[in-house]
């Protein structure tokens, strides 16, 4: 076959650049509309999500928001009761470390409010809560670049993240 028309580290990097790219061309064209632009978990193609509607239609979009296989597993390790006590208590710290990076954020203190960020990152991640931890990602990334001015729509963002995971999760154990 021969050698390859292009190294697989630059194609990384391309797609990396496509990335960034289509977020921002998403941002321009909808001025000003809540929307996330996320590679689909399974196919690797783009999906444009409008998140006002998410918030009203959970049950249409528990695989925009939530790893399904990821809680089903949960769900088998714990049980169902053992992973509503698991979500319990992520639902409590949660809450409390959204309440911090508000806070952080209205202060100044970008430097504390990227390790919150981060925190919940990290917990959502756990729980199969992707499109939280995506959220979480972008304050960390604004906050750790000093971009404040995009940061109080970040948290309207993640607060909106936050509600309809919730519900996804509320919807997803009542069938279970």
């Amino acid at each position: 076959m021969g050698t390859p028309l292009f190294p697989p580290a630059f194609l990384v990097g391309f797609i990396g650049i496509l990335d960034k790219f289509l977020r921002l061309l998403a941002n321009i064209v909808c001025k000003g509309q809540f929307i996330s632009i996320e590679p689909a978990r399974k196919s690797g193609k783009y999906a444009v999500w409008n998140v006002e509607s998410d918030l009203n239609q959970p049950q249409d979009n528990l695989e925009a928001h939530l790893l399904i296989e990821q809680v089903d597993g949960l769900v088998a390790a714990a049980g169902i009761e053992g992973t509503r006590e698991i979500l319990d208590a992520f639902w409590r710290s949660t809450t409390a470390l959204l309440e911090t990076l508000s806070s952080q954020v209205t202060q100044g203190s970008l430097e504390l409010a990227a390790q919150t960020a981060h925190a919940v990152k990290g917990s959502a991640a756990n729980i199969g809560a992707y499109r939280l931890a995506d959220t979480a990602t972008t304050i960390e990334q604004a906050c750790k670049d000093g971009n404040d001015e995009q940061l109080a729509g970040h948290l309207q963002n993640i607060m909106h993240d936050y509600e309809t995971v919730r519900a996804c999760f509320h919807q997803h154990l009542s069938k279970t």
